[in-house]
């Protein structure tokens, strides 16, 4: 298992995308994950197994004048996601 974290600091004047956070497009690391802030401050994970995509877009706003942590685990071998 491998856990990626981050903590961002994202304002609640920002109006465009956040940005990616993390992500390795599957060059050098095996699975292809990517984790962005994605429009109107939501998360949103891309990430595929087995040929299989998922494009998972969070509901919560993390646009914040605090510090918001996030931690994403990924199980490749057991094909699991902890976000």
């Amino acid at each position: 298992p491998r856990t990626f974290e981050a903590t961002i600091l994202l304002p609640k004047t920002v109006k465009e995308r956040g940005g990616v956070i993390m992500g390795n497009n599957g060059k050098a690391n095996g699975t292809p994950i990517n984790f962005e802030i994605y429009e109107e401050g939501k998360p949103k994970l891309f990430y595929m197994v087995d040929d299989q995509r998922a494009d998972i877009l969070f509901k919560t706003d993390i646009r914040s004048n605090d510090p918001v942590h996030i931690a994403i685990t990924t199980d490749e071998e057991n094909a699991v996601l902890s976000a």
